[in-house]
Formats: C-alpha cells, sequence, structure tokens
C-alpha cells in the first residue's frame, strides 16, 4: 500500500524516519519545503501539497500540531477529506477534541473513506525509536487496513 504523510514536526519526523526504514511506500507533505527534501532524500516522495498527496495514496497519516490545524489540514476545502477517495483510510495522530473526531469521521463517511482517530504518547523521543503508545479509535476493518504503518 502507498502512504501519505503530512506534518514532518516533533513527532511526525520520527514516525516518518520509521516507516521509511521498514520500506513503506511513502510521500509526504508538509509547510517546510527544506523538510520535505530531507525525507526525500532518505527515500520518500514530496508532494507539493495536501491534494497531490492524499489523491496519490490508499494510506493518509497526519501529525499536526493543534486542533486548528488539524481541522484546516483534514476538514478544509483543499484538504485531505475533501480529496479522499473511496476506501482510502486517514488517520489523524493529533490530539484534538471530540468534536473534530466525529466531524472528521462522518465528513470521511461520506466520500467512501475511513477515518480512525489516533492520539499518540510518547514523545519526540518515542516517535524517533518508534515505542509511541497509539490510541485507535474507528472500524476495525479500517484498522486492519492501516496498523501496519503505526510508527
Amino acid at each position: 500500500m502507498s502512504v501519505g504523510f503530512v506534518g514532518l514536526g516533533y513527532m511526525g519526523q520520527g514516525m516518518v524516519d520509521n516507516l521509511l526504514e521498514k520500506g513503506t511506500d511513502l510521500t509526504v507533505f508538509t509547510r517546510t519545503q527544506s523538510k520535505i527534501e530531507a525525507m526525500i532524500e532518505r527515500g520518500a516522495k514530496g508532494a507539493t501539497s495536501v491534494t497531490e498527496l492524499t489523491k496519490n495514496v490508499e494510506v493518509v497519516m497526519v501529525c499536526l500540531p493543534d486542533v486548528k490545524t488539524s481541522r484546516e489540514i483534514l476538514l478544509g476545502e483543499d484538504g485531505v477529506i475533501a480529496n479522499a477517495h473511496s476506501g482510502q483510510v486517514i488517520v489523524d495522530h493529533g490530539t484534538v477534541d471530540i468534536a473534530t473526531s466525529r466531524d472528521c469521521a462522518e465528513a470521511a463517511e461520506a466520500k467512501g473513506a475511513h477515518f480512525l482517530d489516533a492520539p499518540i504518547s510518547g514523545g519526540p523521543g518515542g516517535a524517533a525509536a518508534g515505542t509511541l503508545a497509539i490510541m485507535v479509535g474507528g472500524s476495525e476493518d479500517a484498522f486492519e487496513l492501516a496498523h501496519e504503518y503505526f510508527a
């Protein structure tokens, strides 16, 4: 499966490194071009937008720093869910409120996609070491499709 990852901050960077170590077919996007370029050097593909990334992968993982950014990237007009396709799995690793998770799940379902709320715990050290605790909410079918990419 092809995986997209949005967000290369303190947590996302380590998670992406671990996905690349596993040989994952990975495309990344973040607002900082130099971070995308660094991941390309390590074997990832780079996307020029959330739209491009979402349209070209089967699993989209998002790890963003706050609710406002998560809502913008997931639910925005050019966001992940607006560009989702049937059968795609969208995983939110951010810590967001219940309303945001519900809104994302409903919007994804309307597109025929799956949504997993999967906040993480363990800090940047856990992300780098691949030892994060990931608490997942969503359908068992979606979990089965995406869990091997939880890094």
